[in-house]
């Protein structure tokens, strides 16, 4: 139990860098379409968490007070709360193909809500940030390279 305490104080810390006024984080409760337009790409910045394409769709679509977008989790900021969801892989790719200077193609994009073992409070095998507990066998990780940060190295 104190494990997930830690690492939801340790989400909260990570959007607080972002938007200090966030007081709780909580995981959506259903998944939501997103419309992504050439306006939002025309207004978007690379590497950047909350102003690429993604995050200027969201902001607009969802009237959020802020956007912190990931490559495999989008927070939505409305008044102290932030809202978690899960990005699919296809988003994951898109906002590398982004981030490198390739584009964001305008479209329908789905925010998904976070399945129930990946939901705040459930506890994990792993530590912090996936870190390796020494049960089995380490598996090889693949960091890629010209895109923003992760979440976790905020």
């Amino acid at each position: 139990m104190k494990k997930t305490k830690q690492t939801n104080q340790r989400v909260l810390k990570m959007i607080n860098s972002f938007f200090g006024q966030v007081a709780k984080v909580v995981d959506a409760d259903k998944q939501m379409v997103v419309n992504v337009t050439t306006e939002d790409v025309a207004k978007s910045n690379i590497k950047n968490h909350k102003t690429c394409a993604l995050a200027v769709c969201c902001q607009r679509s969802f009237k959020a007070d802020g956007v912190i977008i990931g490559l495999t989790t989008a927070y939505i900021i409305k008044g102290n709360t932030a809202y978690r969801f899960k990005l699919p892989g296809s988003i994951g790719r898109e906002i590398t193909s982004f981030d490198r200077g390739a584009g964001y193609d305008a479209g329908e994009y789905l925010l998904v809500r976070p399945s129930p073992s990946a939901r705040l409070g459930v506890p994990r095998e792993s530590g912090p940030s996936g870190a390796h507990t020494g049960k089995g066998p380490k598996h090889f990780r693949h960091v890629t390279g010209r895109v923003r940060t992760t979440l976790q190295q905020v």
